[in-house]
């Protein structure tokens, strides 16, 4: 089945300008190596996600205040536009895309190549993987071989003759052909999307577009086994799941993730992303008596690995990770027993801290609320003494 086939059957609703490019692109569709069933679905699944079934092709500027504060208020995106703000650019799209992705948003406008005024509005999401950006506008241009078309003619992105390039461009750039071969639809959608944003969606259209493409089995037995994969059931089976160690992300390796999740107080979406992955790492690591001493019981059941090095680092990755309110005590003490470099976290989840300059400015202070924090707790759980006398110890 041909990917128009798809779309005539799926978005009922799409323009005549997408469905034309679908019409003409299998070829272009081919050299950019949308080959098998797995790659198209994936490609598929994130292009009807990000234009609602092809029915978007400029993002729209249509925000209600409350709309406006729950995608680009403060703690959610680098804009931190105030309540008061946004009751004063609802429904004024060029105001808001000035505002959260122009010169009002110095960071996000430097990230976008956003140099001019105007261009917040200009440049917004645009076409068939909303292309957003003066800067991307014209990077999408010079690899599809179209110079500066793209920046200079911005409406050309949804063009039914170059509407497929600037979003296949992107697709290649990513190296998602190799992650739609392992069937991986979490790092997929965090390489196109920058974070998981309507993953739900883009799973579900996933589900609704691979069958109808399959010539038999199912999409985790048509992936390609991974090596990441195959360690996270692992450890999984480590920690008392029964799972087939097979390197494929299948529904059962997907419900044995969401279930460690809600046993351990994280974000239960089935993604094995950094900081699951450190608190299983963390786990194994209990179970195999790895940890410097015994956990010490603490106020509301939870425990604190002793020692010196251990208390420094939680300090360390509470100030700089708790900032967002995302991490608790232990889960920052595990991170850090699990190896995990602190930025190299907050970089990579930068979509759930979104750590502004405020909270650099806040950083020193953050760490000596953490020492605080740690120290109280020892102190109420009445360890502190011993705790001291290891630090004397230490410097003997």
């Amino acid at each position: 089945m041909r990917a128009i086939d798809i779309v005539r059957r799926l978005c009922r609703r799409a323009r005549p300008n997408y469905v034309q490019a679908f019409e003409q692109g299998d070829e272009v569709m081919a050299d950019y190596g949308l080959t098998t069933p797995l790659r198209l679905a994936h490609f598929l699944a994130q292009v009807f996600h990000e234009t609602d079934g092809l029915t978007i092709e400029r993002e729209s500027g249509a925000y209600s205040a409350s709309r406006l504060t729950e995608i680009f208020g403060v703690g959610r995106h680098s804009a931190a536009v105030t309540a008061a703000e946004a009751r004063l650019l609802a429904k004024d799209g060029p105001a808001i895309f000035e505002r959260v992705y122009g010169l009002g948003n110095p960071r996000k406008a430097r990230e976008l190549g956003n140099t001019k005024a105007g261009d917040g509005w200009l440049y917004r999401g645009n076409g068939i993987l909303q292309t957003t950006g003066r800067g991307n506008h014209r990077r999408m241009g010079a690899t599809c071989g179209k110079g500066a078309l793209f920046e200079d003619q911005p409406e050309l992105v949804t063009d039914p003759r170059y509407a497929l390039l600037p979003a296949l461009a992107e697709w290649r750039e990513s190296a998602c052909n190799a992650l739609a071969d392992r069937n991986d639809i979490a790092a997929i959608t965090r390489r196109i999307n920058g974070g998981y944003n309507g993953f739900a969606d883009r799973k579900a259209w996933f589900a609704r577009i691979y069958p109808l493409l399959e010539d038999g089995g199912t999409a985790w037995e048509d992936a390609a086994a991974d090596d990441d994969i195959r360690q996270l059931q692992e450890q999984l089976n480590g920690l008392g799941y029964a799972l087939e160690v097979d390197g494929r992300n299948g529904p059962a390796t997907a419900r044995a993730v969401r279930d460690f999740q809600a046993r351990n107080g994280l974000r239960v979406d089935g993604i094995a992303g950094p900081l699951t992955l450190a608190k299983v790492a963390a786990r194994l690591g209990g179970l195999k008596g790895e940890d410097d001493a015994a956990p010490d019981p603490l106020p509301g059941g939870k425990a604190l690995r002793s020692g010196t090095v251990q208390a420094a680092a939680t300090a360390v990755a509470t100030g700089a990770i708790g900032l967002a309110g995302t991490l608790d005590v232990e889960q920052a003490a595990s991170m850090v027993a699990a190896g995990k470099d602190v930025a190299g976290v907050v970089r990579d989840n930068q979509e759930y801290l979104t750590l502004g300059w405020l909270g650099y400015l806040a950083f020193g202070g953050a760490v000596a609320v953490g020492v605080f924090l740690i120290w109280k707790r020892l102190r109420d759980a009445g360890t502190l003494p011993r705790w001291l006398g290891g630090l004397a110890e230490a410097g003997a």
